[in-house]
C-alpha cells in the first residue's frame, strides 16, 4: 500500500513540476511591458526566443542581458550585453559595469562605467541640440536615474579595491569627472 501512495505521489510531483516550468508566452510587447515594471524572470523567456529569430538585435540582446543580470545569470548576461554594447545600445556599458563589480573584475568595471560615462556625454548633447527634446524625456529620465545610481556604485566600488586598483579608480574617476565639467560648459 505504502509503495502505491508513493508511486502516485512521484506521478503527483512530476506533473506538477513539469507545469510550473512551462513559462506563460508573451508577445514582446508584453515582454517590454514586464520589462519596464522589473519582471526580468517573466520577460526573459520571451527576449530569448526573440533573439533566436534577431539575434544581431541591440536592444533584444541588451533587454535579456538585464534580464540575466538581474536574475543572477552574470556569465550568460556579459555575452548579451557585450553584442548591445557592439549594437550601440544606451545604458549597456552600466550593466555591464555592475556584472564585472559583482564577479570582483574591478578594472573592467571601472572601465565599463567611464564607457557609461561618455554614452551619457554624447546623448546629453543630442538632448540638447534637439528641436524636440520632449521626444527625448522619457530616455533623459532613464539616464538620469542611471547617473545617480552610477555616483552610488562607484561610492561604493571603491570601498572593495586594492591599493593598485584604487590608483586606477581614482584616474579614471577624475576623467570622468573631467569629462563631465566639460560637458556643462
Amino acid at each position: 500500500m505504502h509503495k502505491g501512495f508513493a508511486i502516485i505521489g512521484a506521478i503527483m510531483l512530476a506533473i506538477t513540476s513539469i507545469f510550473s516550468l512551462q513559462a506563460e508566452v508573451y508577445t514582446l510587447d508584453e515582454a517590454r511591458q514586464l520589462f519596464d515594471e522589473g519582471r526580468y524572470s517573466e520577460a526573459a523567456p520571451t527576449f530569448e526566443r526573440e533573439l533566436k529569430k534577431k539575434s544581431n538585435n541591440g536592444t533584444l540582446n541588451y533587454n535579456y542581458g538585464v534580464c540575466l543580470y538581474h536574475i543572477g545569470r552574470y556569465g550568460d548576461a556579459i555575452k548579451y550585453l557585450d553584442k548591445a554594447v557592439s549594437r550601440k545600445v544606451d545604458k549597456a556599458h552600466f550593466y555591464l559595469g555592475e556584472i564585472y563589480a559583482t564577479l570582483y573584475r574591478f578594472d573592467e568595471a571601472i572601465d565599463a562605467y567611464e564607457s557609461f560615462i561618455d554614452e551619457y556625454i554624447a546623448f546629453m548633447k543630442t538632448y540638447a541640440e534637439s528641436d524636440n527634446s520632449l521626444a527625448l524625456l522619457a530616455d533623459y529620465v532613464k539616464f538620469a536615474a542611471k547617473l545617480e545610481e552610477y555616483d552610488h556604485k562607484m561610492d561604493k566600488l571603491e570601498e572593495e579595491l586594492t591599493d593598485e586598483e584604487d590608483i586606477y579608480f581614482l584616474e579614471v574617476l577624475n576623467r570622468c569627472n573631467v569629462k563631465l565639467l566639460e560637458s556643462m560648459q
